[in-house]
């Protein structure tokens, strides 16, 4: 009984805030809503564990012209997601791919 009522202050607290629960349980949905959405974000950047590229990190910053970064990573995602979509890629065609989509991005890619 202890643990609930421990529970029920917490809440309490950090509910201060809202005059009615109506308006606190609006602000919780749209909180879940934000992070889902970072977490939908951060998953454009991470690398797929079991599905190959066509060109590696080193290989896109040297095409972009880019430094390491979160970018190289949103390049390789890309990739991937072609590569699951398509079938395999050679390199020529991820080269010109990737070329394709760095100049549709804002990115300041000098895509050489």
């Amino acid at each position: 009984m202890e643990q609930d009522m421990d529970g029920w202050q917490s809440a309490g607290r950090t509910a201060r805030w809202a005059a009615t629960y109506d308006e606190w349980h609006q602000e919780h949905l749209a909180e879940q809503e934000r992070t889902a959405r970072a977490a939908a974000e951060i998953g454009k950047y991470r690398r797929l564990p079991d599905v190959p590229v066509a060109l590696d990190g080193k290989a896109i910053m040297e095409l972009l012209g880019l430094p390491p970064g979160p970018l190289i990573g949103v390049a390789t995602r890309y990739l991937q997601d072609l590569h699951l979509e398509r079938g395999p890629l050679s390199r020529e065609e991820a080269v010109t791919r990737l070329r394709t989509w760095a100049a549709e991005q804002d990115t300041g890619c000098r895509g050489r």
